[in-house]
């Protein structure tokens, strides 16, 4: 049995075909990716602007966390620390000094069963590193600081390149510092210089700085000596905002990153940070928090001004 179709009907079939075709099957949804923005482009000063402010908001800044430490001793043999962490910052005598000399107050401190197992501070007059399990200490006076320069060490990690390595604090055009900046066009990142203007006409790259200008945060630095090796890497990560203890951070807060790892390839030595908290209240007073240890019962080594690890 045929059925046939009058052609003045057929358009009237062919309607009823599409109409009823779609009933019952499923389509295939079609997803349009939109094209990813580029990043915005910031001067300089735009981010230098960027960086300052946060350090100025983290005037003061307490953490927690985890932290894992290995380094070569003085014989070659590894020391190697997991602990639960506290670094306390104080960034206030480095903010209010006009000419941006004075350093800022650190200090870490690696717990172990409720027992310092290890410890790097700085102040306005020492830096220091305790390996309390091997009993030793180093310790180096600033630039104004009396003291024996018999015997002179290498600190296996300076604590004022920790300090640096966490990118918190400003930068700033001096009369011994320079800033330059090379742009990305296909990224996000920028390359900030922090050039030393030596002696002599002496001048290096000491620190570049890799600037996200999407989210305005410090992804990455490396640190290079004289020569300009490469001495200490650092990876910035996972930026939270802080604020008061016992406040949630506003819109606005100043970031820090929860996940630091700093490497130093010639000391073979590896910090890694891991905070829980952090919130901008020292909670002890700073002139008891970064006071200069005793280092009664350690046998403790000089650091001359040339044999940091600089």
């Amino acid at each position: 049995m045929s059925i046939r179709v009058r052609p003045d009907h057929r358009f009237f079939v062919l309607l009823a075909v599409l109409l009823m075709v779609p009933v019952g099957c499923s389509q295939q949804q079609v997803v349009v990716h939109k094209p990813l923005v580029p990043a915005p482009f910031l001067t300089l000063g735009q981010q230098l602007a960027i960086i300052n402010s946060r350090a100025a908001a983290l005037a003061t800044l307490r953490a927690t966390g985890s932290i894992t430490l290995a380094y070569r001793g003085r014989h070659g043999h590894r020391q190697q620390f997991q602990a639960n962490g506290t670094l306390m910052v104080d960034q206030t005598p480095a903010l209010t000094d006009a000419l941006h000399r004075a350093p800022a107050n650190m200090l870490l401190i690696g717990t172990y069963l409720g027992q310092n197992a290890f410890e790097l501070g700085m102040n306005q007059t020492h830096s220091w590193m305790i390996n309390h399990h091997s009993k030793q200490a180093w310790v180096e006076p600033s630039s104004h600081a009396t003291g024996p320069t018999a015997s002179p060490e290498v600190m296996p990690i300076d604590p004022r390149r920790v300090l640096q390595m966490l990118a918190i604090t400003g930068l700033y055009q001096t009369a011994r510092q320079r800033l330059a900046m090379t742009a990305a066009s296909r990224s996000s990142l920028n390359r900030i210089y922090v050039i030393h203007l030596g002696k002599n006409g002496h001048t290096w790259i000491q620190r570049m700085l890799f600037f996200n200008r999407r989210r305005g945060e410090i992804t990455a630095v490396i640190r290079f000596d004289r020569e300009g090796r490469s001495v200490a890497a650092a990876s910035l990560s996972y930026y939270r905002p802080v604020a008061i203890r016992g406040q949630r951070p506003v819109a606005g807060a100043p970031k820090v990153p929860f996940r630091v790892d700093i490497w130093y390839p010639a000391a073979r030595a590896h910090l890694t940070l891991k905070l829980a908290h952090a919130s901008l209240t020292l909670r002890v007073p700073p002139r008891f928090a970064f006071a200069t240890p005793r280092f009664s019962g350690l046998k403790v080594m000089r650091v001359d001004q040339a044999g940091g690890s600089r």
